[in-house]
């Protein structure tokens, strides 16, 4: 069973993809289910450059397309930026229509205004890695969403990996909380897009979070172009089974479903 729970279409303002192009390239390749998860991210800094995403034009386009394409299931999700700090405004406008079926939330920006998932040259501080972390925390502690998601995003852009002993206790925190509440961890696929060649969380977290009693798995592409989309699953899925993960986690409702993975 192949499933992909984060992917971009034309309703985010950073990606090219459009829908069809990815539900055509889906079902050839077999995917049982997918989740469309643009970006809602409602910071004042966020909506001065980008604007206030239409959640209702949104939700109607995914109604469409569901009927469009019955051979796969296609779920309307979608990625809450800095939800802890943005939720009243995103829950009100998410009322008005039918509620996501999926929420990913995830860290961009820290409180100094630096955003960490866009490229950067310079390598991150001590300081803004445990303020990144610490932002992580605090959106895991508020919760209210399925999936966490890529935490680490930032080494996407570094070239060596980086110093985080001094976070470490802290993302221990962050799964420990996530276990609590059912939230999923997603796997993000685009750190094999880019220099370190590795899945986010790395390898190294993925263990200490089964190792802690995690088991709520999702897979995320992060798909922002329709080539991004399976390039790299069954390396994830590889990677997945050697650190002892032997189910990926299908959202069903408001619990989750786990669907066995292939031994590699």
């Amino acid at each position: 069973m192949k499933i992909d729970y984060h992917i971009h279409s034309e309703f985010s303002a950073d990606s090219s993809a459009d829908m069809n192009s990815i539900i055509r390239k889906a079902i050839k390749r077999k995917y049982t289910e997918i989740a469309f998860t643009d970006h809602f991210d409602l910071l004042p800094t966020e909506i001065a450059i980008y604007g206030t995403p239409s959640y209702l034009r949104y939700s109607e386009a995914i109604t469409e397309i569901q009927k469009i394409y019955p051979a796969i299931s296609i779920l309307k999700g979608v990625e809450l930026g800095e939800y802890h700090r943005a939720y009243q405004l995103a829950d009100r406008i998410m009322d008005i229509c039918d509620p996501p079926d999926l929420k990913i939330a995830s860290i961009h920006i820290l409180p100094d205004g630096s955003n960490v998932s866009e490229p950067f040259d310079e390598e991150m501080s001590r300081d803004s890695i445990e303020a990144y972390y610490r932002e992580n925390l605090d959106l895991v502690t508020f919760g209210n969403f399925d999936i966490l998601g890529h935490l680490g995003i930032y080494k996407r852009y570094l070239t060596k990996e980086p110093d985080e002993c001094s976070s470490l206790e802290m993302i221990r925190e962050i799964f420990r909380k996530m276990i609590v509440q059912r939230i999923a961890l997603e796997v993000n696929l685009s750190g094999l897009r880019n220099s370190l060649k590795q899945l986010i969380p790395s390898a190294e977290y993925l263990r200490i979070y089964r190792e802690l009693g995690g088991e709520l798995i999702t897979i995320g592409s992060d798909s922002h172009r329709a080539e991004h989309f399976d390039a790299d699953y069954d390396r994830a899925i590889g990677e997945l089974s050697a650190c002892g993960f032997r189910y990926i986690a299908r959202k069903r409702g408001t619990d989750w479903e786990m669907s066995g993975i292939p031994d590699q």
